[in-house]
């Protein structure tokens, strides 16, 4: 059974998101966080710290998009950013 490139990444984009709700769902029942950092090292983390982590991603990325001019997913960020910040407000 030959498989094409396409069945190929079907299969594992279906592998990846699988994979991802698992560890959402450990996450959620443990209370515990895995951040990675750009160079593929992982670590587990608090539910303040991976929100501090997730915070100053989005930060990053609502700059680099107001810098490219690029405003509506700007306000989008800026949502998603206020709904982090209260969370950690109520930690």
């Amino acid at each position: 059974m030959n498989l094409s490139d396409q069945d190929i990444n079907k299969i594992a984009d279906a592998l990846f998101e699988r994979l991802m709700k698992q560890q959402e769902k450990f996450e959620a029942e443990h209370n515990t966080f895995i951040v990675s950092d750009e160079f593929g090292n992982s670590k587990t983390v608090s539910e303040a710290e991976y929100l501090q982590f997730e915070l100053t991603k989005l930060e990053e990325l609502m700059n680099t998009y107001v810098q490219e001019e690029h405003y509506e997913k700007a306000e989008i960020l800026k949502n998603k950013i206020r709904i982090i910040r209260n969370k950690i407000l109520k930690l």
